[in-house]
């Protein structure tokens, strides 16, 4: 039988009952299948370690049931277990493990040292393996699951990720922050992965304050967008400098320093709880997004333009709002403490020992094996969806239309296995 784990979310609610008929499930599809629940260490859940230790254990296939934070620390953990295999395989390698990495103090020495270690990597005649991680959304925004196809009902996204002709294999692109500062629990200076999008401001902090707050839970893009609304009108904004890298050559773009809400980073062309398309991302490089500030009318005016163009995959430039693709590298310096990192909906603030703050952006392509959904969505159906604020998806494989009974009901009672 294939070997198989799943990650649960323990804070979730129903999720022992959950991960016990998922269990059945998996028997029944020819797998040995166990069972973690993620706890709570020093704080933060310990998914990421779980993960890593999945992947050194032998597990071919690590499904991650929780929204993007868990499903972003259970990849975290398998990158780290490739990084240790990777070494071990390498001769003279620069560095042993991310670990050793992390106790870098030097910023562009750490940059210099996995550059170097990257490259002998790649030179490896067969590249470390590694599970193939598969996503059940238990979240608010899921907003990996809905850029691979996958349905929020959990136990058709389980029928999908375990059915074969249902899902295909695919190495997504991932991405990895480094910074002068440490990390707030660990200690240890910030080397992060990150799975769809990364970035720093003070408006992400508040942001995602906003939407947490308990009447906003489970309202998706709509929570999303009311407190964008409300938070980029009274924002404080603070310097920052950009420098980009261009990935098809070029000079090197530098921009400010100019006061910032936000800037932004992202990896996959859906965002915003998998309802903005941003078409420009869809490549092996980074995508970036900025928010400059202006005044309060203005970065009204600002939110509503940067949804309408990115909805229409529209390059944004303006005054107040700058979108560069197929960016290669990319530094932002911050000047002053308690600077809010954000990386897949999670926040850490961050704060330099000297200097100003920076923090460096790399993408990572072709490395994570990932099952996705084959179910193609046609673009009328992705508007209507755009328009339902009730939706629910509709299980791919019986063609079931979004009758008023399938739309309405949702609203009354709590999707399967969800918030």
């Amino acid at each position: 039988m294939k070997r198989a784990r799943l990650l649960v979310n323990g804070r979730r609610p129903l999720a022992k009952k959950l991960a016990l008929r998922l269990r059945g499930m998996a028997v029944n599809r020819g797998y040995d299948m166990d069972v973690v629940h993620t706890e709570l260490e020093s704080g933060r859940p310990n998914t990421e370690e779980l993960g890593r230790r999945a992947a050194l254990d032998g597990v071919e296939l690590l499904l991650a049931a929780g929204g993007d934070g868990t499903v972003s620390d259970a990849a975290a953990g398998l990158e780290r277990a490739r990084f240790e295999r990777a070494a071990a395989a390498i001769a003279e390698a620069p560095v042993r493990s991310l670990a050793e990495l992390e106790r870098v103090e030097d910023l562009d020495r750490r940059l210099e040292l996995l550059r170097r270690f990257l490259d002998a990597e790649a030179r490896l005649p067969e590249p470390p393996g590694s599970p193939a991680l598969g996503i059940l959304p238990l979240g608010s925004a899921n907003v990996l699951a809905a850029n691979l196809g996958l349905s929020r009902n959990i136990e058709k996204a389980f029928w999908e990720l375990l059915t074969p002709g249902r899902h295909r294999l695919e190495r997504l692109k991932t991405g990895i922050a480094l910074s002068n500062a440490r990390d707030p629990v660990s200690g240890a200076f910030l080397v992060r992965f990150f799975l769809i999008a990364a970035g720093a401001g003070g408006a992400v902090e508040e942001l995602m304050a906003d939407f947490n707050r308990p009447q906003n839970r489970g309202r998706g893009l709509w929570g999303y967008l009311a407190s964008a609304w409300r938070v980029l009108a009274r924002h404080e904004p603070r310097e920052v400098e950009v420098l980009l890298s261009p990935a098809r050559g070029g000079a090197p773009i530098a921009i400010g320093p100019r006061p910032v809400d936000f800037v932004l980073f992202n990896l996959r062309p859906r965002l915003i709880c998998g309802k903005v398309f941003m078409p420009r991302a869809a490549n092996p490089h980074l995508h970036a997004v900025f928010a400059w500030a202006r005044g309060r009318a203005s970065r009204t005016h600002d939110l509503l333009r940067l949804l309408q163009r990115l909805g229409l995959g529209r390059v944004v430039r303006r005054d107040g709002l700058t979108d560069y693709h197929e960016v290669e590298r990319a530094e932002i310096r911050f000047a002053g403490a308690g600077v809010p990192f954000q990386y897949d909906g999670e926040i850490q603030s961050l704060a330099a020992d000297a200097g100003p703050l920076r923090i460096v952006f790399l993408p990572l392509p072709g490395r994570l094996p990932t099952i996705r959904s084959v179910e193609s969505r046609s673009f009328l159906r992705y508007l209507l969806t755009m328009a339902n604020p009730f939706r629910e998806e509709f299980h791919p494989a019986t063609r079931s239309r979004p009758t008023l009974r399938k739309i309405v009901l949702p609203f009354f009672r709590k999707r399967s296995g969800g918030e």
